[in-house]
């Protein structure tokens, strides 16, 4: 039985992590030198009690909607509004005070939900960028082991997949194994045909041995010519009959143009190794399967 991941796949990355930390921070220094300030204008008389609370209270719907969004800003809002007729109420009943509301703090009123959100459409805002940004660099840092030619991973991930088998099946125990294609005289069909079509060559094997390989199974572009095929719990026999069957149905490309047809013949070679009988880590495994397919007469 496999060991079920505690990870899920909408937990955040580091990166949106760390930006999301960069973004609270940078925010709560912000408006802690804002409240400084205006509490400084404060004790030198510039505004009153009452503007003071609502000013500050405004810095605190402002920061909510910064931090929470714009869910939890309404929530807020309705609390302030709710909360500051409440509390005129409250006056009036125990203490007989004028509850009147002139234009001034009607006026706040307005502007200080109105400022929370505003604060919860700049969180929004910035959740798609970071989203966008992370997406992008998650992007690129795929290109960077991606072929173009062939739009497949390049060895690099390709021995970390392998790395990722080997721990796993000593885990959990098993099999798995992995086959090696080489395409032949690609120098001689960019001679020939050009390199456009050579291209083209590699595009329709990888079309090909995608349609030939399981779902659990994994194709990668490990070096000029070269494909490798992970097949996870594998053994040697499952192995031969994917190899076989790769065999029988790889023996030419059909390439059509805007004008003429092509049929062109081509010549793999395939080698297959199996852990642990060929191997117990990922460069035994890749000799193994490499010294197999130099040995495989056409």
């Amino acid at each position: 039985m496999r060991k079920e991941s505690n990870s899920s796949p909408n937990d955040p990355t580091p990166l949106e992590k760390s930006l999301k930390e960069r973004f609270y921070i940078l925010t709560s220094i912000v408006l802690i030198l804002f409240t400084i300030l205006q509490t400084w204008l404060f004790m030198n008389g510039a505004y009153n009690i009452e503007q003071f609370i609502l000013l500050t209270l405004s810095i605190f719907l402002l920061y909510v909607g910064l931090i929470g969004g714009l869910k939890i800003t309404m929530i807020a809002n309705l609390i302030f509004v709710l909360g500051y007729g409440l509390l005129n109420t409250f006056l009036y009943f125990k203490f007989y005070l004028e509850a009147k509301i002139g234009i001034n703090q009607f006026i706040w009123l307005i502007i200080t939900p109105l400022i929370a959100y505003i604060g919860g459409l700049i969180h929004e805002e910035w959740k798609k960028l970071l989203t966008q940004l992370v997406a992008l660099v998650s992007e690129g840092e795929s290109f960077n082991t991606l072929d173009r030619t062939v739009g497949l991973t390049k060895a690099e991930s390709f021995a970390l997949r392998v790395n990722q088998e080997i721990s796993r099946v000593k885990r959990h125990g098993g099999t798995f194994s992995i086959l090696l294609i080489k395409v032949e005289h690609l120098k001689e069909l960019s001679d020939i045909y050009g390199e456009r079509i050579r291209d083209t060559v590699l595009g329709k094997v990888t079309e090909a041995l995608k349609k030939l390989k399981r779902e659990e199974d994994s194709l990668y572009y490990i070096s000029e010519g070269e494909f490798a095929l992970l097949l996870p719990d594998t053994n040697k026999e499952g192995a031969n009959l994917m190899l076989k069957r790769i065999k029988q149905d790889l023996n030419y490309v059909d390439i059509s143009g805007e004008k003429d047809f092509m049929r062109i013949k081509i010549n793999i070679r395939i080698g297959a190794s199996t852990y642990p009988d060929d191997g117990e880590d990922y460069i035994p495994l890749i000799w193994a399967a490499r010294k197999e397919y130099e040995y495989d007469i056409k």
